[in-house]
């Protein structure tokens, strides 16, 4: 059976996602056009490079394995790279090895990627509702020799040559909401192109999506521009920042010829341009309830231009962790509903009432950022 060039490694150690970066000292609220990129540094991350302290690192020795393992590809991993040089808009990174990890099945195919071994990514701060647009150049010299893992009798794998090479490494784009314990989720991109002299080179598979093809033979830049709106909502979206990262791990389940690739990567103009302000939140002036009937009389402050409103109610709020549970939410085209639910609506209860509204916008359907939470408490 044809193998590839890296160790099977645990899935529990390689669901670790790292992310290494510093919050970016650049104001929130700034005039539309400002590149919020623009003084912030880059962050780069690989394995054995151990920017987080060797956390990952480590936990593959501890596993038995060896960094670049001649004596036994089947206990060997890699993800080797560094940053160059940087400035604001461009980042150079030596990569010396990357193409090892991957979360593996016990018959030794690849369950899922694992991308996450070698990035560059910068820490945004940003105006929740706001749209940014990221463009940047990127061009790369990496490639690798095709290779086949072979077992000897005692059990080690060793590693051979096929003649052909791989010039081809796919790299995953993505923003997100920077915060660690949540898993660093994905913000969905509004759009997102990925041209090589006018033709795409931008793909997605099942796992993944925003894959940009860099062929280290072509002799210009890929030309990337995407758009992203953060999401105004203080609750599902906690941090006052974004994270914007170039993953150029393994994808070894969709790629499995891009292995143990050498080579530099290079970014140039890069770039996050803040759209037209969000609108702002409008208010929750009054909360009437009344537990004998399981209604209750929500008045907003009336926005001018407003199609409709939303408001959102929770039966229970935890303050410190901006959680929630038990959310409804009503629809209504004036600034004044009355919502009905006798489960909820009820005496001795305390409801969290917020709202937001929404407006046309270059003849597409905008939404406010949600207001601040009403505390409502329901007497007899």
């Amino acid at each position: 059976m044809r193998k590839s060039l890296f160790k099977k490694m645990s899935a529990a150690i390689l669901s670790l996602t790292l992310v290494v970066g510093m919050t970016a000292a650049v104001p929130a609220a700034v005039k539309t056009g400002t590149d919020i990129s623009n003084g912030v540094k880059w962050q780069g991350f690989s394995i054995h490079t151990r920017e987080d302290k060797g956390e990952w690192e480590d936990a593959l020795k501890k596993a038995g394995q060896v960094y670049n393992n001649q004596k036994d590809a089947f206990k060997s991993y890699g993800e080797n790279a560094k940053i160059s040089s940087q400035t604001s808009t461009n980042v150079t990174m030596n990569v010396t090895s990357t193409g090892y990890s991957a979360n593996w099945k016990p018959d030794g195919t690849v369950a899922q990627s694992n991308p996450w071994g070698v990035t560059l990514n910068k820490i945004l701060k940003i105006e929740k509702g706001r749209t940014y647009t990221i463009s940047f150049k990127i061009k790369s010299t990496l490639q690798n020799e095709i290779k086949e893992t072979k077992t000897r009798k005692d059990g080690t794998g060793y590693n051979v040559g096929t003649g052909k090479m791989n010039y081809v490494k796919h790299i995953h784009l993505k923003a997100y909401r920077n915060h660690e314990k949540d898993g660093d989720p994905a913000i969905k991109f509004n759009s997102i192109k990925a041209t090589y002299k006018g033709a795409s080179v931008l793909s997605k598979t099942k796992d993944y999506s925003n894959f940009i093809k860099l062929d280290s033979r072509n002799d210009d830049y890929v030309d990337v521009i995407a758009s992203v709106t953060v999401p105004g909502d203080n609750l599902a979206y906690k941090q006052n920042t974004m994270g914007v990262m170039l993953a150029m791990g393994a994808f070894l389940k969709e790629f499995p010829n891009e292995n143990d690739m050498k080579g530099v990567v290079d970014v140039k103009d890069f770039k996050v341009v803040a759209g037209s302000a969000a609108l702002k939140a409008n208010k929750v002036s009054k909360v009437k309830p009344n537990a004998k009937k399981g209604t209750m009389k929500v008045s907003l402050k009336k926005v001018k231009g407003a199609k409709g409103y939303e408001v959102q109610y929770f039966t229970s709020y935890n303050k410190s962790e901006k959680t929630y549970s038990g959310k409804k939410t009503v629809k209504a085209k004036k600034a004044t509903v009355t919502i009905k639910n006798k489960k909820k609506i009820k005496a001795k209860k305390t409801l969290y009432v917020r709202a937001r509204y929404y407006k046309t916008v270059n003849g597409k359907k905008t939404y406010s950022v949600w207001s601040a939470l009403k505390k409502v408490k329901i007497k007899k």
